[in-house]
């Protein structure tokens, strides 16, 4: 009877499991349904007016659209893609070949089932096929570092989290999305081949951690961050004398795999710029210290371990004995200084993971983000929960140990220094000044060797403690590495918020979770309701800005509105473009708007957004754009075989982006610039005139001198102009349609103080006005503005325009719209979009212009102009001082 019971209990037990399982999946299926069914509420919007067919939603997208057609009616990548950098080209193999594929067979997996579906429809929802595959292993990844309760609140907040959501949305057809998915395999792999006791699960799941860690690498640069990661935490098994023969065969299998097929199979990243880059380097290191700890530890090389094993522990000693092994085999095979740089590379990575160069400088998402830009982007509830979370994950870590009170304590002073240290333009911890510096790299060195301290001291004076550090969790120190890194990545460029969005929502649903745990743990009821009740209503009440309920409701309305960058306006430009200009034609315009010319248009161009020849946008920026004469542009024009010239509204925004680019060393053609408007109300009336004011902002990009007084550049410029025009016949009404003007005033700014000088210049209708009187020598491009019932006032606006940027090429052409020899205008939509301010909004026309050359230019700068050379390198370094 009693046995007949036991096997009662057990199918019951049985049951009850396989029952939470299929929740447990229904919950799992539900979040992924959800989360794709968000991110195509804007398929209707990812339509080309102009054909009908389905079109990316942003720059980069086009151009892997491109190539997944392509690879679909061939086969392969071409191995030259001469509408890239006519006429050199660009072989796109290496880099595209991956998505290429993934995206044709995708179409093919689709149009079977479904013949009406086209391979830009397939395209537009890869993203979103993608976070399902993603979601999944993201779940199961979580699952296995911590729990399913932990996985499935997880697994919903990064499906309804904003910064994740942007990079999944149908249309951004990036490399991003498939990925980040792949890297969720390949973590999961990873996590799943240290927990198995099977040798040959061991050997399955450490092989397809490698794989799915080459794959990653294969499709997206980023997918780098996996082999940091899993190399940072070998190093720390090794530290800790954590690894045992099983992890070292793990460790072993995945580098074998990952490098074989990155290095040898796919030849996409050669071993030696492997070892050359910091992300797999420490990799390396991490492999080569488990052999040096596997051939001391468990073969006792040379008597190594009987000699160190009462003096250091064995971890340290291997990791010191590698050192000096890289540092002699770097030294013959790559370069005797390979230490310091890696050292100046680390530091590099700390400081500014992405580099800091002009052209970083000017791409919005490689801007270095402030705290509060996490705040703005995150929300302060979510950014003050996961660093929580960090700390009670940190706390849980370390709680077995002695001074578990007081490393919980120092780790949560360094992680608010840490982060905080650049925490926005305007404060004391700017991110860039010696203090915030200091902050930032000397509370991690005097953290890690506060832990590095307590380690060998426990080693040497109480072998207790040691052993406790010792048998750490390593699921702790998996996600701690995790996220201490991704905080560095997030630290250093704006776009990395996306790929730190999976540790926010992980630690995040642990610090809930815990919560949740510790209020059922309470000993009265009432208490256990209250405390669940007080936690609920904290992530789910409308009034708390960023919580769970204000997560979904933002994303579903992100989504809901999230059209193409490649708007209308340029849907009927590159349909022009397609139907008006010979299929051989080649485009010059500045490199953001490569792949839609490419794409959309249907033509060759000389800059895009892969940037793969920088010089170019050198060349363009300083002799196209800010040419000083026609001259200099035809020049290297001519040299490219360009047929077309594309200038856009867009550029008055980014003329500080390419002005910085194409200036010298010096930034002699840097410049910006600023709208001012008319403002109404402050009209003054005088015998003769009626004086218009315009109020806006220009710093001055020169030091300007004005009887004998020095108005210095950044610090001092226009706040006001004053534009007197002639009363017709005493009377007060401007005929707008027949304005007498005369010359403006300039009010200068400087130290508080205003000084009213003579401005040189207007246009107006066409036409420069210049007055004889000297002063300001820049120039006031009045423009109209519109309001949303379409009342046009056609001065109420002007662009202010320096001295340097007046006797520019863009001026000229684009700002002024004057006739030119050599520049025939063939495309402006100027009656659709005029330049104005509408609403608020500066808008303006799409030109371009059909170049002709002179029978005999001459050339002298060929050799730089064809090929991917500056003639001075010193022309990419930055100069905060100027910006």
């Amino acid at each position: 009877m009693e046995e007949e019971l036991q096997n009662r209990k057990k199918k019951l037990y049985s049951t009850i499991k396989k029952g939470k399982l299929i929740w447990i999946a229904i919950a799992l299926i539900l979040i992924a349904y959800f989360g794709f069914w968000i991110r195509t509420q804007n398929l209707p919007l990812l339509k080309d007016v102009t054909n009908n067919e389905y079109i990316p939603m942003e720059l980069d997208s086009f151009v892997i659209l491109r190539y997944a057609e392509y690879y679909n009616e061939h086969g392969k990548l071409m191995e030259n893609d001469k509408m890239r950098y006519y006429p050199t080209g660009f072989d796109p193999r290496k880099e595209f070949s991956f998505m290429a594929w993934f995206i044709s067979t995708l179409y093919n997996i689709l149009h079977f089932f479904n013949k009406s579906i086209t391979i830009q429809l397939a395209d537009v929802v890869y993203p979103p096929v993608a976070f399902v595959l993603g979601i999944i292993f993201f779940f199961l990844l979580v699952n296995s570092l911590f729990n399913y309760k932990i996985a499935l609140v997880a697994s919903y907040l990064l499906t309804v989290s904003p910064i994740f959501l942007q990079r999944t949305i149908a249309g951004f057809s990036d490399k991003e999305a498939i990925a980040t998915a792949i890297i969720f395999m390949s973590l999961y792999f990873f996590v799943i081949s240290w927990k198995t006791n099977k040798v040959w699960k061991v050997i399955l799941f450490s092989f397809l951690s490698g794989l799915t860690t080459a794959m990653s690498m294969l499709a997206w640069g980023g997918g780098n961050i996996v082999t940091f990661i899993i190399g940072a935490f070998m190093l720390t098994e090794v530290f800790l004398n954590q690894l045992s023969k099983k992890d070292f065969y793990r460790n072993s299998i995945y580098f074998i795999t990952s490098f074989t097929i990155l290095s040898f199979i796919t030849n996409k990243y050669p071993i030696k710029e492997l070892a050359s880059s910091l992300t797999t380097t420490i990799t390396i290191f991490g492999f080569v210290a488990g052999i040096v700890y596997y051939l001391i530890y468990y073969k006792n090389i040379f008597k190594l371990k009987d000699k160190f094993e009462n003096k250091l522990p064995i971890g340290v000693v291997s990791i010191i004995l590698s050192g000096i092994l890289g540092l002699i085999a770097t030294s013959i095979l790559v370069s005797p200084l390979f230490l310091i740089d890696k050292i100046k590379d680390i530091i590099q990575l700390a400081v500014n993971p992405f580099g800091r160069s002009r052209w970083a400088l000017t791409v919005a998402e490689s801007m270095q983000p402030y705290f509060v830009d996490w705040i703005s982007n995150i929300g302060k509830f979510f950014v003050y929960i996961f660093i929580f979370g960090s700390i009670l994950l940190f706390y849980e870590t370390v709680k077995k140990l002695k001074y578990k009170y007081y490393l919980t304590i120092a780790y949560t002073i360094f992680i608010f220094a840490f982060i905080m240290s650049r925490y926005s333009n305007s404060s004391l911890l700017n991110g860039t000044n010696t203090i915030s510096i200091i902050l930032y790299l000397g509370s991690l060195l005097v953290f890690s060797l506060l832990i590095i301290y307590l380690y060998i001291k426990s080693f040497y004076k109480d072998k207790e403690e040691y052993n406790k550090f010792v048998a750490i969790d390593k699921v702790h120190l998996f996600m701690i590495v995790w996220f201490l890194f991704m905080v560095v990545a997030a630290r250093g460029a704006i776009r990395v918020l996306y790929i730190f969005a999976p540790v926010i929502v992980i630690l995040s649903s642990f610090l809930i979770v815990r919560s949740l745990d510790y209020s059922l743990l309470l000993k009265k009821f009432y208490l256990k309701i209250i405390g669940v009740l007080i936690i609920i209503l904290i992530l789910f009440i409308p009034n708390i800005q960023g919580n769970i309920y204000a997560y979904t409701v933002s994303t579903v309305n992100q989504a809901k509105f999230t059209g193409p960058l490649y708007h209308q306006q340029w849907q009927l430009t590159g349909q022009w473009i397609r139907e008006n200009t010979p299929e051989d034609a080649v485009f010059a315009h500045w490199w953001d708007y490569g792949y839609w010319v490419q794409g959309g248009g249907k033509r060759a161009t000389i800059t895009d957004g892969g940037n793969a020849v920088g010089a170019l946008n050198y060349f363009m920026g300083r002799y196209v754009l800010m040419g000083n004469t026609e001259e200099e542009a035809l020049r290297f024009l001519k040299a490219r075989n360009a047929t077309h010239l594309l200038i856009v509204s867009d550029e008055i925004g980014k003329y500080p982006a390419f002005s910085a680019i194409g200036s010298d060393e010096n930034y002699d053609r840097f410049s910006w610039l600023s709208t001012f408007a008319l403002d109404p109300a402050n009209t003054q009336e005088t015998r003769d005139n009626i004086v218009l004011i315009y109020t806006g902002s220009y710093p001055f990009d020169d030091d300007f001198v004005y009887n004998g007084k020095l108005f210095p550049r950044r610090s001092s410029g226009v706040g006001a102009i004053l534009l007197p025009i002639a009363k017709k016949d005493n009377s007060t009404q401007l005929d707008l349609n027949n304005l007498e003007i005369r010359q403006p005033t300039a009010v200068v700014i400087y130290n508080g103080q205003q000084t009213n000088i003579p401005l040189e210049c207007i246009f107006i209708k066409d036409k420069e006005i210049v007055f004889n009187e000297k002063g300001v020598s820049g120039c006031l491009r009045l423009i109209p503005t519109i309001d949303r019932n379409g009342q046009t006032n056609p001065i109420g606006a002007g662009i202010y325009v320096s001295p340097d940027v007046r006797k520019t090429l863009f001026t000229k052409l684009y700002l002024y719209g004057l006739e030119s020899q050599y520049f025939k205008v063939a495309y402006d939509d100027s009656s659709r979009m005029p330049l104005s301010v509408f609403d608020g909004n500066l808008i303006g026309p799409m030109k371009i212009w059909e170049i002709s050359y002179p029978e005999k230019l001459d050339i002298p700068e060929f050799k730089y102009y064809i090929e991917d050379r500056l003639p001075d390198p010193n022309v990419t370094k930055v100069n905060l001082d100027f910006y």
